[in-house]
């Protein structure tokens, strides 16, 4: 008999082979769609972010650059004027995050003393300019809104003593625009919970002078408009606590080091390398006239959650258990088939055996119904097989007692 080993499981392997193939790649192909969704999402979703906070800076700039308007266009602007205009936008502006607004004239070093004199004689006695020294120009910050106690700890402090401030102040100077500090922190700071901050600065030109040029407007410098941020307080003030789907870290400049860190939504500020298991997280450039921050954006546990990626997983195994359904059942179509080709091919085997033996030979079922005959038989009984068969076999044979002569029983 032929062998139909290896045959008979050709095709179940193969239809097994191919629906795994088949659900193999529309996993992986759902996977990637999946994939491909989750970046285009947190693309959006991270420039929402870098928007929320350009929003806040811009909106901070606008009012630095009213409270400048203000000064221009007044005779004469007094600490009780400028309190009263700053409460007015307290009232009017969302200011979380802003540690007040405040203003800081120019002084040129051989009017320090009149200065000085000028504010003790408001009813600040105690009044110094800091750190002392003699130099050329002086920006002492003399109105601070609100003038509250942490806020006081920076009344007098010379802002163009220190290179960080008087190079975004001299920015801000020479291109009439908001100009935006390096990383600082603020004078108001104290210990145990210091952060790092930075400062908006807006000029203020002295008026009916013209600032058309570069040195028209080094010429026409009347003092500074400015509020001091606390990184940290700035950012929690844009997006809540527990913010969910991405984390978000804001770096001074190109560098993307702990030591360039502004603030950070993570919880006490973990290391930086927490977010670098995430697939997802992009770091957007935020230019902010002459400076530029980092954002980082980073996709949170949360965030994965949002698509499904057991999905594609589950096509797989549906594929695969149909695919194996498949296989199974024409493994026993054929293993049925095979079965059948056996008894056919025995039987054939068997009816050469029965037709080749030498006696007389008749084949009955149960009931005594004739069911073969073999060529001897035929000729013993003279039944042709065609016609013997089905009939009794009492019919097509009759047994005689050899003593009785009689039918046997």
């Amino acid at each position: 008999m032929p062998n139909y080993g290896f045959h008979r499981y050709l095709w179940p392997v193969g239809i097994l082979v191919v629906g795994f193939i088949f659900s193999l790649f529309i996993a992986i192909y759902t996977l990637n769609l999946i994939s491909q969704q989750e970046s285009e999402e947190f693309h959006a979703l991270a420039e929402a972010r870098v928007h929320s906070i350009q929003e806040k800076l811009s909106n901070q700039i606008l009012l630095l650059q009213g409270g400048a308007g203000y000064f221009r266009a007044s005779q004469e602007v007094t600490r009780e004027d400028w309190h009263t205009y700053a409460e007015a936008l307290q009232n009017n502006f969302d200011l979380t995050g802003v540690q007040g607004l405040n203003f800081a004239p120019l002084v040129a070093g051989d009017q320090l003393q009149e200065h000085i004199d000028q504010i003790r004689a408001e009813g600040f006695p105690e009044y110094s300019v800091r750190p002392e020294g003699i130099r050329n120009q002086y920006t002492p910050i003399v109105y601070l809104e609100p003038f509250n106690s942490r806020n006081q700890q920076a009344f007098g402090y010379d802002m163009f003593s220190d290179t960080v401030r008087r190079s975004a102040m001299e920015t801000a100077r020479d291109s009439g625009q908001a100009a935006i500090s390096n990383r600082v922190t603020l004078v108001q700071e104290s210990e145990p919970q210091v952060q790092a901050g930075f400062i908006l600065y807006a000029p203020v030109y002295k008026r009916d002078l013209p600032i058309s040029t570069l040195e028209e407007r080094r010429a026409a410098l009347f003092g500074f408009v400015y509020s001091p941020f606390r990184a940290q307080d700035f950012l929690d003030s844009i997006f809540p606590a527990n913010l969910p789907y991405s984390e978000i870290r804001i770096y001074d400049g190109r560098q993307t080091t702990p030591d360039f860190l502004l603030a950070s939504s993570l919880s006490q500020q973990s290391p930086d390398n927490q977010s670098s298991e995430n697939n997802l997280q992009l770091d957007i450039p935020l230019e902010l006239g002459q400076s530029l921050w980092t954002v980082r954006v980073s996709a949170t546990p949360e965030f994965y959650s949002l698509l499904d990626r057991r999905f594609p997983w589950i096509i797989f195994l549906g594929g695969f258990v149909i695919s194996l359904a498949l296989a199974l059942l024409i493994w026993s179509e054929q293993k049925s088939r095979l079965k059948a080709l056996q008894l056919e091919l025995s039987e054939a085997q068997l009816a050469i055996t029965f037709d080749s033996i030498g006696d007389a030979v008749i084949r009955t079922d149960t009931k005594g119904g004739v069911t073969g005959l073999n060529p001897i038989a035929e000729q013993l009984t003279g039944w042709p097989k065609v016609e013997a068969l089905g009939r009794q076999i009492e019919q097509v044979f009759k047994l005689i007692n050899e003593d009785t002569r009689q039918p046997a029983p």
